[in-house]
């Protein structure tokens, strides 16, 4: 009688507690259920391997640099005033408002490399984010990347220290970035281009999409809503190779091209890199640190559409499994 009696007081014990779990759930059921009343949609979505919540496109709580570029029709962004600073031979950095309607919206994080000066590396580690990257590796600068797949690999051809890596089958209709002690350049793949051989004779090379910019002024991104913090890598008519970062989410791929053809950077090729959170991009030369890092990735299918957004934040720093990184050329500099 004494077992019993303590097994009916320890179930009276735990029943406000079952019940008030219920009464959460309950709870939690009709503010999820009212949640997607008032957007029109579940409130989470799976898509693309990730888990978007869905809200509004009139929220108030957007960034203003995505309410805007939300508009329909389209805005046009200008570039505002571009400055460099040299940190050292053959490196600079630069910075360029970009605005609409005389109000920034986003900011171009800008570095520019002399290839003869400083060499390349792909490196691979599922585990570093940006931060860590610039630990382990000391360099003057890392930028995210091609894409990487669900095993946090390469998704796309890439060749690291002379040996290929990432998919041996791959159609790409877009491009490569393509580094040796001989050249660094980019290589157009549309039309039937060979990726592997192209990449054959190289120390360090990617495919990567969408072109943003091809030498003959084609943009072969598509018109899309998906919104993101974006970087890409870029050739000039000097031949320099310009890393860059726009991390506040105002630009769509193709948006992004247009910008960059007649923004006062004198561009010949653009090629895209992973976007979204993963678009980070880092630089440490003397005394000058700059750590960018993405946090916006938003994609709708119409003006009145509601958004699926992809829970990102400026204070937690994504992962960035594939980087680029840059290192200057010590034979060089032993020889001037």
């Amino acid at each position: 009688m004494t077992a019993r009696l303590q097994r009916l007081r320890g179930f009276a014990k735990r029943r406000p507690f079952s019940a008030s779990i219920l009464i959460f759930l309950v709870l939690l059921t009709c503010a999820l259920g009212g949640y997607s009343l008032y957007v029109g949609a579940p409130p989470v979505v799976y898509r693309d391997g990730l888990f978007y919540m869905t809200m509004r496109q009139d929220a108030p709580w957007l960034p203003r640099a995505v309410r805007i570029a939300l508009n329909d029709p389209t805005p046009t962004a200008e570039a505002g005033e571009i400055s460099w600073r040299r940190l050292a031979p053959g490196f600079e950095i630069g910075d360029m408002p970009v605005l609409h309607d005389g109000e920034e919206v986003d900011h171009l994080y800008l570095t520019r490399i002399d290839p003869r000066l400083y060499r390349f590396e792909l490196h691979i580690d599922a585990d570093n984010d940006l931060n860590a990257w610039m630990r382990d590796l000391q360099p003057a600068a890392v930028i995210n990347a091609s894409y990487y797949n669900s095993a946090m690999g390469a998704a796309t051809p890439v060749r690291m220290g002379g040996a290929f890596a990432g998919p041996t089958e791959y159609d790409s209709q877009h491009g490569a970035f393509v580094s040796s002690d001989a050249m660094t350049q980019f290589v157009d793949l549309a039309n039937g281009g060979d990726w592997h051989a192209s990449m054959r004779d190289a120390d360090t090379a990617f495919v990567s999409y969408p072109t943003l910019l091809t030498a003959e002024g084609e943009n072969r991104a598509p018109e899309s809503r998906w919104l993101a913090s974006r970087s890409f890598i870029a050739q000039d008519a000097d031949g320099l190779i310009i890393l860059g970062s726009a991390p506040e989410g105002y630009f769509s791929l193709h948006r992004l091209g247009e910008f960059l053809r007649t923004a006062p950077l004198n561009l010949r090729y653009v090629l895209n890199l992973d976007g979204g959170p993963v678009a980070c991009h880092g630089v440490a030369q003397g005394d000058t640190v700059r750590r960018i890092y993405g946090h916006v990735e938003l994609q709708s299918d119409g003006p009145r559409e509601p958004l699926r957004i992809l829970p990102a934040s400026r204070d937690i720093h994504a992962l960035m499994p594939i980087v680029l990184a840059v290192f200057p050329r010590t034979d060089v500099a032993e020889d001037e």
